[in-house]
């Protein structure tokens, strides 16, 4: 088996293309802009969605996790739209 060129380990590197939907081993991949990876298994390139789906659902939960530490009775001060006057907080002293 060929060893990929572009890994200074000597390891086989995958890629995943986006074009044909298969794995590919990374020194036969395609355009750079068809191509996901570099992974270090056929197995990790094949489940690339799986991992971005988890991703996606810590960056959500992350989201939920911090809305809710900020309170809705709380004007917010950079929200024009939040009831409070702008112009108050930039009244200079005489």
């Amino acid at each position: 088996m060929e060893q990929a060129s572009n890994d200074p380990d000597g390891e086989e590197l995958w890629g995943w293309d986006l074009g044909s939907r298969r794995a590919v081993r990374w020194e036969l991949r395609g355009p750079g802009h068809q191509i996901l990876g570099p992974y270090p298994t056929r197995a990790a390139a094949e489940a690339w969605a799986e991992r971005r789906d988890e991703r996606d659902q810590q960056w959500a939960d992350d989201d939920e996790l911090w809305a809710s530490t900020w309170s809705d009775d709380e004007p917010d001060q950079h929200n024009p739209d939040d009831g409070t006057d702008a112009a108050e907080d930039r009244s200079t002293p005489t």
